[in-house]
């Protein structure tokens, strides 16, 4: 059987670095990842022909990425800066990997090039009370230096000695496979990928996306890379389907035969508080619970603002990170001059628009793509530019 490795670890402390020294690919694709120098959505890579490793993002805000990567994965692969030590995403990341119930961590102690003998017992000392606070049935530390490869193969070996520790759960014959990435590729379309949680699929199916009731056609279908005729549980699977646009799918939606799976209004859920908060759950109060979709009572609204002179908040913001002080300088000048020599000459219209169904369409996209697609939908006024809030 396939097995899913996942990433887990607190930002900057180098786990796409330990992805490429394992693989040697870098997992950091979007161009917005290049230019921050930090992951923001999954990346994906092969060990070998049996094991994928997910590569999540480490910073706070994109701890829902994080939790889509992990939430199908057999080992938690928990990289720590030797430096650094134990940090607040490393709590976060390692409580998500407890409470989604996998049960085997290996933990890369990374960057012990910069740090003497001394230090890294003490690190080590703070990681096993960490994981013995868990519920973990297997676990391994390794020393290692992405920088310096120190510790790389025997990282590599012990990845591959707890995989084969890993059994198949119980078979089902349902196919069922979580998206958590859509794209298209031209000559192609539509493309998901996702891990097949049960059953198993073959070119030519006829299958369904949930919600919605999408129906799809199996065009093609890979697995690790390779095109193959089916692919089964436990599968890394691409499936290409060939009657469905891209903005019609999502991260969060569900694969699988017709007529086999309903949808639900109405869900149960078991609630394992984290022993770091402080948080209390009580009685008939209100929470907000991430299910993988928006939920159905919220409804998003775009300001458009006609008549105005000058787009910097599409200039500040389309695929670069702003810089404060040039956008308040640049906004207080836009500010004065429309107020001078534009208001008492022109037609100024604000138009609130309902954008609900756009964003959904959009949400799977990475910044720079969302960005522009909102530009789209935003500058309708012709060839000037319309300002518009975010």
């Amino acid at each position: 059987m396939q097995v899913v490795i996942g990433t887990a670890g607190h930002i900057d402390h180098g786990k796409t670095s330990i992805v490429k020294a394992l693989t040697g690919k870098n997992t950091d694709n979007l161009i917005e990842e290049k230019n921050r120098g930090m992951t923001i959505d999954l990346g994906f890579a092969y060990l070998d022909e049996k094991i994928t490793i997910i590569d999540v993002p480490g910073h706070e805000r994109f701890i829902k990425n994080m939790v889509a990567g992990v939430s199908t994965v057999h080992i938690g692969l928990l990289v720590i800066a030797a430096d650094d030590g134990i940090m607040p995403q490393t709590y976060e990341h390692i409580e998500i990997l407890n409470f989604l119930n996998v049960k085997h961590v290996i933990v890369a102690l990374n960057k012990i090039d910069i740090v003497d003998d001394e230090w890294i017992e003490l690190v080590e000392k703070d990681i096993n009370s960490l994981i013995n606070e868990m519920d973990f049935l297997d676990s391994k530390i390794v020393k290692t230096s992405a920088q310096t490869n120190q510790g790389i193969s025997i990282l590599s070996k012990e990845i591959k000695t707890m995989s084969n520790k890993i059994s198949q759960k119980e078979k089902r014959d349902v196919f069922y496979l979580p998206i958590d990435r859509v794209f298209s590729k031209v000559g192609y379309g539509t493309i998901v990928t996702g891990t097949v949680i049960s059953g198993n699929s073959k070119v030519g199916d006829s299958l369904v996306a949930l919600p919605g009731d999408h129906n799809l056609v199996v065009r093609s279908l890979q697995s690790h890379g390779k095109t193959v005729e089916s692919v089964k549980q436990g599968d890394r699977a691409a499936l290409n389907f060939s009657n469905i646009d891209r903005m019609s799918l999502q991260r969060g939606m569900v694969v699988s035969q017709k007529n086999k799976i309903n949808t639900s209004s109405t869900i149960i859920i078991n609630v394992k508080m984290s022993t770091r908060t402080q948080w209390k759950l009580k009685n008939k109060q209100s929470v907000h619970a991430i299910v993988g979709q928006l939920p159905e009572h919220v409804t998003i609204l775009g300001v458009r603002i006609h008549g105005l002179w000058g787009s910097m908040w599409s200039v500040a913001w389309n695929g670069k990170r702003p810089n404060f002080l040039w956008c308040m300088t640049k906004g207080i000048f836009y500010f004065f001059l429309n107020l001078v020599f534009f208001l008492p000459k022109r037609n100024v219209r604000i138009e609130f628009v309902d954008i609900t169904t756009e964003v959904q369409g959009i949400a799977h996209m990475d910044r720079q793509n969302f960005n522009s697609k909102l530009e789209e939908f935003y500058n309708v006024a012709g060839p000037e530019k319309v300002c518009y809030l975010k």
